[in-house]
């Protein structure tokens, strides 16, 4: 794997069984520089469960009308 790429993996079966999820995680792309932010923010300690749930929360927050372009097309599968 390249170390700029994330990916998602998720159960073929639960993937066939639902097209929405496929595309959303198809469609799901966050900058490198957003994930190194977040990265920084578990390395000076933010790093529990309730940190890392609001980090997505924010960046969903920061980035709503992209958040939300990916749902409606998932939804449109």
């Amino acid at each position: 794997f390249a170390i700029d790429r994330i990916r998602i993996v998720a159960n073929k079966k639960f993937v066939s069984a639902n097209p929405a999820a496929k595309r959303l995680f198809e469609l799901i792309h966050i900058p490198v520089q957003d994930i190194n932010a977040q990265n920084e923010l578990l390395n000076k300690g933010e790093d529990s469960s309730k940190d890392i749930r609001r980090h997505a929360e924010e960046w969903i927050e920061n980035h709503q009308d992209l958040f939300d372009s990916w749902v409606e097309e998932a939804r449109n599968v």
